[in-house]
């Protein structure tokens, strides 16, 4: 049926599909080719300045990881959702990120700095400290800009090709230090500058982007204070999602033995490969979602069910063939683990359909709602993988994980309903 006779609530809705699919396929493509040229510089530093030099340089690029993590604060989904929604100045936003992070960043270097022997950073490695938080502090900074930046077709494809671009780069400085038989302060000092480029790129595309206003305003107290309070949910969510990818791990590690550590490992990894596809998706449905405003409920509605039947789909897939594609990935010493995968691919479907009913209520600002949801999920899989692994081990945690997503799919459905 040509587009032009539709109602034009239904021209709204595919016009909002087909931005949700253009945003996704740019994250996914952006996922794909940063973290291949992420592997390939993995690769080159460990093949060429052996694992004392790799081990080093991974400890301080994952303490830097950490330290940029803990200073999100939240804001990463806030601010990209308040731009596409037109509910605030982009750049007060982006100022009041900036000097909240910058302010709670000093105590936290203070701290870090400190406990350096404890985080097995003293010795010869505590040369690489200043490198590490300068590492840190230009994550956080970049960060900031960025996630404007996702709040809008152009503007995303314009930070994508700066993210690709600087992976690249990264990669290319890499190599050329790793030659050099440079070490890992330089590389650590190389990541720093990559992501400075980024920062100035940003600001600069910015201007092009059209009439927007500032990318950056000098925020006041209340204006900073007002949007730390409204990122607080943001924060907790995150909290509560890394506490859930490595919950079964740790309990397995404490209730089992490393061979069921192994074997959920294996299974957590191929599912997680398949959720890449969809969670690409959800960085495009949010500010899109967030658009949407009258349109809303439709869109929402629309999505809900198309995630739902394409979750079951892959899920229902994986499951099936759980014990071939065990062997064909990881090879028959971890046949054993069909189950594992079984359960951890029935698990894929709830926890995507409620991701997809978290983002929906993100985007009509109710995040409390989720989080509340995401939190009693979490409870039931401590619960639950506390009493089945010591039973039956990484197939035990991998029901437990299932069972926390399950038991909130009713609770979040309602509470996705109301918000339309």
């Amino acid at each position: 049926m040509p587009i032009v006779n539709l109602p034009v609530d239904e021209v709204a809705t595919r016009a909002a599909f087909a931005r949700i699919g253009g945003m996704g396929a740019l994250f996914m493509a952006s996922n794909v080719a940063r973290g291949a040229a992420a592997f390939a510089t993995s690769v080159v530093v460990a093949r060429t300045l052996g694992p004392e030099t790799f081990g080093r340089w991974t400890l301080g690029a994952t303490w830097a990881a950490m330290l940029t993590f803990t200073l999100d604060l939240g804001f990463g989904v806030l601010l990209t959702r308040d731009a596409a929604a037109g509910t605030a100045r982009v750049g007060a936003m982006v100022g009041g990120a900036l000097a909240t992070r910058a302010m709670l960043f000093v105590p936290m270097a203070m701290v870090f700095l400190a406990s350096a022997p404890a985080l097995g950073l003293g010795g010869d490695a505590a040369s690489l400290l200043w490198a590490v938080l300068l590492l840190a502090a230009s994550g956080m900074a970049y960060g900031s800009l960025s996630a404007v930046f996702r709040a809008w077709p152009a503007t995303l494809a314009a930070i994508v090709i700066v993210e690709v671009a600087a992976a690249l780069g990264q990669l290319g400085g890499t190599w050329w230090i790793a030659r050099q038989h440079g070490s890992v302060r330089a590389l650590l000092l190389l990541g720093a500058a990559v992501q400075t480029a980024q920062i100035a790129a940003a600001a600069f595309l910015w201007r092009l982007a059209g009439d927007r206003g500032p990318l950056f305003e000098r925020p006041s107290l209340p204006f900073a204070l007002s949007l730390l309070r409204r990122a607080f949910p943001f924060a907790v969510a995150g909290l509560v999602v890394n506490v859930q990818e490595r919950l079964a791990p740790l309990m397995l590690g404490r209730l089992s033995g490393i061979g069921e550590v192994a074997l959920f490992g294996a299974a957590w990894r191929i599912v997680s490969l398949v959720r890449m596809l969809p969670q690409a998706i959800f960085g495009g449905a949010l500010p899109v979602l967030a658009a949407a405003r009258e349109g809303f409920a439709d869109v929402a509605r629309r999505f809900d069910r198309v995630l739902s039947v394409s979750a079951a789909v892959a899920a229902a897939g994986l499951a099936v063939f759980a014990s071939p594609v065990l062997r064909a990935t990881y090879g028959p010493d971890y046949a054993g683990g069909a189950l594992t995968l079984m359960w951890v691919a029935i698990g894929l479907w709830p926890f995507l359909v409620n991701s997809g009913r978290k983002v929906g209520l993100y985007a009509a600002g109710r995040e409390r709602d989720a989080v509340r949801w995401s939190a009693v999920s979490l409870a039931i899989q401590v619960a639950a993988c506390a009493a089945l692994i010591p039973r039956f081990g990484a197939a035990g945690a991998a029901l437990g994980m299932a069972a926390g997503e399950l038991a909130v799919c009713w609770p979040l459905k309602r509470q996705s309903v109301r918000s339309r």
